[in-house]
């Protein structure tokens, strides 16, 4: 968002730019001097309470900071948080969205709501009667479009995939994270990020439990969520010594965790395959890790890794030919580097330059 907002702001065209937000994560965007930060309440993701309750107020702040003190600015609003697409039924002002994660669908993807609960059928026509006023409609990949068609008109949605900044790929031999937790000389699975009560990150424990006679092969979970505590539970119930479990990092220090990885691990929840694609596949790529996906074999995810060479997906009960592929990579130097680079030469496709067209397209629209 900082890439957008900075995009936005240095083009010229506008007198003011203002971010409304939770929290500022630098890595490594700041936003420049022009940009005016305005807060409101950071996202908890503690569980659903929490951020039904985050929303909410959020939702509210914006309302009146758009209605009061900026009702003649034209707005650009997230998904994130899902009550922004609510927004445009309270003011007039002119505006365009950029869909992250599609809601309702996700909630009933990960069984929160039933899809035919008032609440359901009430958001979705509100996202019909919002994205047909939208200027435009943005999402981040092709299987997200062909979702949001059932809402609008797809010759208004445009496709602009995510990216990531260069990351420095630190050599092994100097990574200190490495070094920290003594994996130096170990084969490294790792998953970094949510780990959400419907992501299938569980299945890694019992692909873990198949590889358990591998000293080599260390699988590593670092982050914060619903599912730790099982995963926890289920280290110790099979009594794995091939599995450290760790809170989140340092943001300073994501080259070298998620950069140590020899395989880094990317889920899409059971049912989401074509509502979002997680945002560490990029962060992965540019640091030159093979991917293992756990997704649907027709999800966009999948085709991406598959279509280009830089890993394989599997369905989460495909547990033997997940330790058969890290076997396999961990066994060959030649095939698993040669990942690495197409995974690294990939990510050169997903830059911060694509910041920039959101604005193109919407001049483009104006002219």
């Amino acid at each position: 968002m900082l890439d957008i907002v900075n995009a936005f702001s240095s083009s010229g065209q506008f007198e003011k730019v203002i971010l409304f937000t939770g929290e500022i994560n630098i890595r490594p965007t700041k936003p420049v001097k022009s940009v005016i930060i305005h807060k409101t309440l950071k996202y908890n993701r503690k569980n659903v309470l929490t951020r039904f309750f985050t929303w909410i107020i959020t939702f509210f702040h914006l309302l009146i900071f758009a209605a009061i003190k900026s009702k003649h600015y034209e707005l650009f609003l997230v998904s994130n948080p899902p009550l922004n697409v609510f927004i445009p039924f309270f003011i007039k002002n002119k505006f365009s969205i950029l869909i992250y994660d599609i809601y309702p669908d996700s909630l009933v993807a990960q069984n929160v709501f039933n899809k035919d609960s008032w609440i359901i059928r009430q958001w979705e026509k509100a996202n019909v009667k919002a994205y047909c006023k939208a200027k435009q409609v943005f999402t981040i990949s092709n299987d997200m479009k062909l979702v949001l068609e059932k809402y609008v008109s797809g010759e208004k949605i445009q496709v602009i995939y995510n990216w990531i900044h260069p990351l420095e790929i630190v050599d092994r031999g100097r990574n200190q994270f490495l070094k920290h937790q003594n994996l130096t000389e170990k084969f490294i699975v790792l998953y970094s990020g949510n780990m959400g009560m419907t992501h299938d990150l569980d299945v890694m424990v019992d692909v873990a439990n198949l590889l358990r006679n591998h000293d080599d092969v260390v699988f590593v979970f670092i982050g914060e969520g619903g599912k730790k505590k099982l995963i926890l539970k289920k280290i110790e119930k099979l009594s794995l010594s091939n599995c450290l479990v760790l809170p989140y990092q340092p943001n300073e220090m994501l080259a070298q965790t998620m950069g140590g990885a020899d395989l880094g691990i990317v889920t899409l929840d059971s049912g989401s395959d074509a509502l979002s694609i997680p945002s560490k596949t990029n962060r992965f790529l540019a640091l030159g890790v093979p991917l293992l996906c756990i997704a649907n074999k027709k999800s966009e995810l999948s085709r991406i890794v598959e279509g280009n060479q830089v890993g394989e997906s599997f369905s989460k009960n495909e547990l033997h030919e997940m330790a058969e592929f890290i076997k396999y990579l961990r066994d060959n130097k030649s095939k698993h580097n040669t990942f690495k680079q197409r995974a690294y030469e990939l990510s050169k496709n997903y830059t911060p330059k694509n910041a920039e067209l959101f604005l193109g397209y919407l001049n483009n629209i104006e002219n």
